[in-house]
């Protein structure tokens, strides 16, 4: 067998050291390098390596949804005590609310109707001509019925009255309400949920772990809420006060706490 010189070229026998031409050093011959086998991976590791990798996803999921809510909470931390500097005004208009709604039903009829009717019996009796029957008639129908009627005039008087001054009232706080909204910057709830006492409970809701958002938040609060009667208190409002004059009325309702607290 034979070789080439590395550095002149030149023919030389297998074995030999050195070229017998130039000299220079031949480098023995080396046997090629043998293939390196793959690893064999079996199922077992397969499924180990899947499971492994599934739960690292899961914790990095569980990580991503604790910095969602540990942010949902500090943002709703922040509106909660910007909110409490009007606290005294939200409980004031939670009871504005119920008084709108109480005289906005009206003075009861039947101390009226009963008077009318007990006054007629007497006007009866009196015009009866019977003269032993006149102060009888006098004494126990006309004077007590039209004592009735002036006091149910009185009450539908003053039930009118109140209805006008607590929606005068609902007017001022729905607007100086309105407005502490407006100027709370990027505010992370509608006005319907800026009372303080809603905000905590929407808070207590994200702080248990029972939502991750404060939008999930508040669908735990109606859902375990009585929905309908929130719905009817809104719209009574809503009725109750409009015939408040448009420039005054402001578009937003702020939600009675009462519904969410059990």
């Amino acid at each position: 067998l034979y070789m080439f010189c590395s550095k002149c070229g030149a023919q030389v026998a297998d074995g030999v050291a050195f070229c017998s031409s130039c000299g220079n050093s031949i480098a023995p011959a080396q046997a090629p390098a043998q293939a390196v086998a793959a690893p064999v991976v079996s199922q077992a590791q397969m499924v180990a390596d899947y499971q492994a990798q599934q739960q690292m996803m899961q914790q990095q999921y569980q990580m991503q949804k604790t910095a969602v809510r540990q942010s949902e909470i500090a943002t709703l931390e922040s509106a909660l005590q910007y909110f409490r500097l009007k606290d005294d005004e939200f409980e004031m208009y939670d009871a504005v609310c119920t008084l709108v709604n109480y005289y906005a039903r009206g003075a009861k009829s039947s101390l009226l109707v009963w008077g009318c009717i007990i006054a007629s019996l007497g006007l009866l009796v009196l015009l009866s001509g019977d003269p032993s029957a006149l102060l009888g008639g006098l004494l126990a129908f006309v004077l007590p019925g039209a004592a009735m009627i002036v006091g149910g005039i009185l009450m539908k008087k003053n039930n009118k009255k109140k209805y006008a001054y607590y929606q005068e009232e609902y007017s001022r706080l729905s607007q100086e309400l309105y407005t502490h909204y407006a100027n709370y910057p990027n505010c992370p709830v509608g006005p319907e949920y800026a009372n303080p006492d809603i905000l905590a409970l929407i808070l207590d809701v994200l702080k248990s772990g029972r939502a991750d958002t404060i939008s999930d938040s508040i669908n735990v609060l109606i859902a375990e809420a009585n929905q309908a009667e929130v719905n009817e208190y809104l719209q009574t409002i809503e009725a109750n006060t409009a015939s408040i004059n448009a420039q005054t009325r402001v578009a937003a309702i702020f939600a009675a706490a009462s519904f969410f607290k059990d």
